[in-house]
């Protein structure tokens, strides 16, 4: 085998004109479950698994955390009302969060039900198999949530963590703060409105033309300072931070937000004009 790919690296063999072109990992669209859906699959779950099963879910679709996430979380990231989201079990092994940052996640619709799990009493991790002992993958606990949607006849959506996609589309549609949102899941705001645009842009079409400010935002000065407006102008771009953003630009309903954002951006109360 050495030998061949050596002959085929120096030009020599019927191989050697072959381009073999490394697949492309397709990313798909959020496909998130509806809020009927999402109660009719948690409600079987509840009837029909164990508490553990039914609390991992219910944990899924009302924080929107990932896989490793859910697995790592212990009961000293317990803390009334929310979860401290320092950690991942990735592959068996407890590792860093998938941006190496913690969050802290707020659960009060869920509170009471995570306070009643029997893992409780030996103060490990939070969702723990029949044994006692702490998952150290999802796939158990998948196979669960396939029983579900063959039970209830939802459709199941294809990857790795569809309840994310689901907390954060009603989130959106029901007018939470972006900024807020793409805390609790763990995004930088870039990122969430690259993933997220299309619920946004549904919204308001205006808030595109945030999203692109905000990238713009965390370029340097130096870079900003070159930007002029169609007539010559500069343009006034206010002096904020990402977390000045999340929770001033993004306080308010879709439509009010993008004429606030708009406000913002042409310099008044927060900004200054740059170069």
């Amino acid at each position: 085998m050495k030998a061949f790919s050596h002959a085929v690296s120096m030009g020599y063999g019927p191989a050697a004109k072959l381009v073999i072109k490394r697949r492309k990992s397709v990313s798909r669209n959020p496909d998130p479950y509806t809020v009927k859906e999402r109660d009719t699959l948690l409600a079987w779950l509840k009837a029909n698994t164990d508490a553990h099963v039914y609390g991992y879910f219910l944990t899924a679709f009302y924080t929107g955390m990932r896989t490793g996430e859910l697995l790592a979380i212990a009961w000293p990231d317990v803390e009334g009302e929310t979860l401290e989201v320092n950690k991942a079990r990735v592959q068996g092994q407890i590792t860093t969060t998938k941006t190496d940052e913690a969050r802290t996640v707020r659960i009060p619709a869920i509170a009471r039900v995570i306070a009643a799990l029997p893992s409780r009493f030996k103060g490990a991790e939070l969702f723990v198999n029949q044994y006692g002992r702490a998952y150290q993958s999802g796939y158990h606990l998948n196979r669960r949530f396939r029983d579900a949607h063959e039970a209830t006849e939802v459709r199941h959506r294809e990857g790795p963590y569809p309840w994310r996609h689901t907390y954060a589309s009603i989130g959106l549609t029901s007018g939470a703060a972006h900024g807020w949102l793409a805390k609790q899941l763990g995004h930088s705001l870039p990122v969430f409105y690259g993933v997220y645009a299309d619920w946004i842009n549904t919204e308001d079409a205006h808030l595109s033309q945030f999203q692109l400010l905000t990238q713009l935002l965390q370029q340097s000065p130096s870079s900003l300072s070159s930007l002029s407006s169609g007539g010559g102008e500069r343009l006034a771009v206010p002096l904020l931070d990402e977390r000045q953003i999340g929770t001033d630009c993004t306080s308010e309903r879709p439509r009010q937000q993008a004429k606030t954002c708009a406000q913002m951006f042409q310099g008044g109360e927060h900004g200054e004009s740059i170069g």
